[in-house]
């Protein structure tokens, strides 16, 4: 979990410890990690191997190092890479619901790829669905968002989020073609949206 999720916690249990400072409760955290050579898309461990060699996971390790070397890359070859990885996404978007409309490379990509919960509170975007619909139709700065995740059948919460981009698309018409949820069937096809977006969404 997060620092901040350790911090919140601290001060939720502190009634429970014999404690005067919420700093004192015996409650830590731990930052989430990835395993970095399968983690990384191919397209970019090809990069580092070209610029930084094939130790790269062991320079990796060393943050200055690291730093240094990824500064090397070209910023050209870098931002390639992504667009690579950007249309793969949207031509598998397309795929699954069938229009060629869908997605525009050069639009802000925020991706959400996790098991769809009611505790992870997608419902939080349509707070406002007015204001989500103008965000995703801005003509000057676009953004558009891919949603890839199940729900259990049981969990009332999170079926209720499905309905997140029937929302949003009910108060601007072409919002449908910035506003995607899909359910793949696979791992590999799950990483073509944490690998295809802008940022990830957690």
């Amino acid at each position: 979990m997060s620092e901040k999720h350790g911090e919140v916690s601290r001060e939720m249990w502190q009634k429970m410890f014999p404690v005067t400072k919420a700093e004192q409760v015996p409650i830590t955290h731990i930052t989430n990690g990835v395993h970095a050579p399968t983690w990384i898309a191919p397209v970019f461990k090809n990069l580092f191997e070209k610029h930084i060699g094939k130790d790269w996971t062991k320079v990796l390790t060393r943050e200055s190092a690291w730093f240094k070397s990824v500064e090397k890359i070209p910023d050209a070859e870098i931002w390639n890479a992504h667009l690579l990885l950007k249309q793969q996404l949207i031509a598998f978007i397309r795929e699954r619901k069938d229009s060629s409309k869908l997605f525009d490379k050069d639009v802000l990509t925020i991706g959400f790829a996790r098991r769809v919960a009611g505790y992870k509170r997608w419902n939080l975007l349509l707070h406002d669905a007015k204001r989500m619909a103008t965000i995703v139709n801005n003509t000057d700065k676009p953004v558009q968002f891919v949603f890839a995740g199940k729900a259990h059948p049981q969990d009332i919460n999170a079926a209720m989020v499905a309905f997140v981009e029937k929302n949003v698309k009910s108060h601007r018409g072409n919002s449908t073609l910035k506003f995607v949820l899909t359910e793949p069937k696979n791992k590999m096809k799950i990483s073509l949206v944490t690998t295809g977006n802008g940022f990830e969404m957690n």
